[in-house]
């Protein structure tokens, strides 16, 4: 019998190379099958390491250092734990990971074996984070947007050794990223929940939460009133595979309904690649999400984290996608989405044109 979590990590690893997330080359393979048989020398290494803090908690930061930011300062003001941002990396193998690997050589050899690779590709990332708990004396460690093949039995390790594996939703992953257990995942609200779980993520770790940004857009909601400058604000997607495909399309029927309908439209790039848009059309901000709410009238993106947070806060939004990916955005109701982008120039168009009536 295969260990809940394992199978979890197993079955999302070989998603993501079926799909081409994640395509580790023959070479890669034998590197993750030496690094397996290499890793146990690291285990007596966790024994340097005796002193622990009660309550301490891991922040692994990610691209995004504006929301970063954010959740640092908010949980700063706790006083019943420390934080611990930006770690120094110490790989050290867990015992529970070769303990349950030896079983399983046992009762599964065959299986065992053949998929040495994913054994190895575990044992690496499993290492860096057991790394951390070890060196730091980690008790919680909190994620972002984090649903890797290794996310289900990193956080059966952690558990194992009295700890908790938390994620954070930023963003929103695809579906081939549903296999997923953490101690708790936070998402933002009740469509989320379902998604996953209807695409095989473990039901009971889910809790319903504000967005990084949330409360403190409700706090200031007062204040985002009376300074519009821009009829419209594009906020750029994260995902660059998005950006390539249909950004350019979108930019097109902007700049013409700008010309068009005399509107003020901005954009604003997302922080990973800010410095490779260039354009004379528009005018670029690089200010905060709370200046893009306070100056524009409508905010329009493919499936950007802004849409939830603008829509949430009474803002008008529009999702422009292609049907197929329209799941993503299944909080909106369907005015407030476009799809078939490549065929429905008009309807796009259509739709901004009743947005700014």
């Amino acid at each position: 019998m295969i260990i809940p979590d394992i199978k979890r990590s197993y079955y999302q690893y070989k998603k993501h190379i079926k799909i081409g997330h994640f395509a580790p080359t023959l070479a890669q393979k034998i590197l993750f099958i030496c690094m397996f048989f290499i890793l146990p020398f690291t285990i007596p290494f966790k024994y340097i390491y005796k002193k622990r803090l009660k309550y301490k908690l891991l922040v692994l930061p990610f691209s995004d250092k504006e929301p970063m930011r954010t959740l640092i300062n908010r949980l700063n003001k706790k006083k019943n734990f420390k934080i611990v941002v930006k770690p120094k990396s110490y790989w050290i193998a867990p015992i529970k990971l070769y303990q349950d690997f030896f079983i399983l050589l046992v009762k599964s050899p065959q299986w065992t074996i053949c998929n040495l690779d994913f054994f190895g590709a575990l044992s690496i990332k499993i290492s860096q984070y057991y790394g951390y708990k070890c060196k730091y004396g980690i008790d919680r460690v909190l994620i972002f947007q984090e649903y890797s093949f290794y996310s289900s039995y990193l956080t059966y390790i952690i558990e194992s050794d009295g700890g908790r594996l938390y994620n954070l939703m930023h963003g929103i992953p695809g579906k081939e990223a549903s296999f997923f257990r953490f101690s708790k995942c936070f998402v933002w609200e009740e469509y989320f929940k379902n998604f996953y779980i209807h695409n095989g993520a473990l039901k009971d770790q889910f809790m319903i939460v504000d967005s990084v940004y949330h409360t403190e857009l409700k706090k200031q909601v007062e204040h985002l009133t009376g300074s519009k400058r821009y009829d419209i604000v594009y906020v750029l997607q994260g995902d660059e595979y998005s950006n390539k495909r249909y950004k350019e399309l979108i930019l097109d029927l902007l700049k013409f309904f700008q010309e068009r309908y005399h509107r003020k439209v901005a954009l604003k790039p997302h922080p990973i690649y800010r410095d490779k848009i260039a354009t004379d059309s528009f005018v670029m901000l690089d200010g905060s999400i709370y200046d893009i709410f306070q100056s524009s009238e409508l905010v329009i993106s493919q499936f950007s984290t802004v849409l939830y947070d603008a829509k949430s806060i009474g803002k008008k939004v529009l999702a422009i996608l292609p049907k197929d990916m329209q799941y993503l955005v299944g909080y909106l109701d369907d005015s407030q989405v476009a799809v078939d982008m490549d065929d429905a120039k008009e309807k796009i168009l259509d739709l901004l044109k009743k947005e700014m009536q």
